[in-house]
């Protein structure tokens, strides 16, 4: 018993079977490599907004200048007191003269 091997029907699936798997390897890397654009581009965008919100918590008063602006208007608060106790003084006042 010889094994006859046939060149004409083996050479075509040779052919065929490195094209799968050529193809198969090179859509792969396709992938990965559209994968790694999405990735950049997803990166880049996160870093834009990292960015933003840094600017504008940067630009938000901080604890001392938040209390400062409290101290101010309790002494805003007691100034009109002050004032509204002078007027009610005068009305008195006025009230009496008529």
């Amino acid at each position: 018993m010889t094994f006859d091997f046939d060149w004409t029907l083996s050479v075509p699936f040779i052919f065929s079977l490195i094209a799968m798997i050529y193809t198969y390897f090179r859509t792969r890397r396709q992938d990965v490599e559209e994968r790694f654009k999405t990735g950049s581009r997803r990166m880049d965008e996160i870093d834009m907004r990292v960015a933003r919100i840094e600017q504008r918590v940067d630009m938000m008063p901080e604890r001392e200048d938040l209390h400062a602006m409290q101290v101010t208007l309790t002494e805003m608060a007691g100034s009109l007191q002050t004032m509204s106790e002078r007027l009610r003084s005068q009305n008195e006042i006025m009230r009496r003269l008529e």
